[in-house]
């Protein structure tokens, strides 16, 4: 991951590399301890990003390994405003068109 791509939008943080030989686009949902204080507002993140991301990543353009880390601003968002936002960041990486 040093030698990805950072990418930074509003709610997140994006980490993003490019492997030769990968065989798929795999994501990691990071919910950090200093911005969220107990495991179950780290786990009610994670899986508000993952439901944000997983109707993107059904046909991308590029394979890739992406790490997703949530920003203080993310505690408020919904799931929408989460999508629209790891659209950008996916178009802008080029991961989608």
């Amino acid at each position: 991951m040093e030698k990805g791509k950072i990418f930074h939008s509003d709610f997140f943080l994006a980490r993003i590399y490019f492997p030769q030989d990968s065989k798929r686009l795999s994501v990691a949902a990071v919910a950090p301890q200093k911005i969220f204080k107990t495991a179950a507002s780290r786990n009610y993140m994670k899986r508000k990003i993952y439901e944000a991301v997983s109707p993107l990543i059904k046909d991308p353009s590029k394979l890739a390994i992406i790490g997703l880390f949530a920003k203080s601003t993310a505690i408020n968002a919904g799931v929408t405003e989460m999508n629209k936002d790891l659209r950008a960041i996916f178009v802008k990486a080029g991961i989608l068109r």
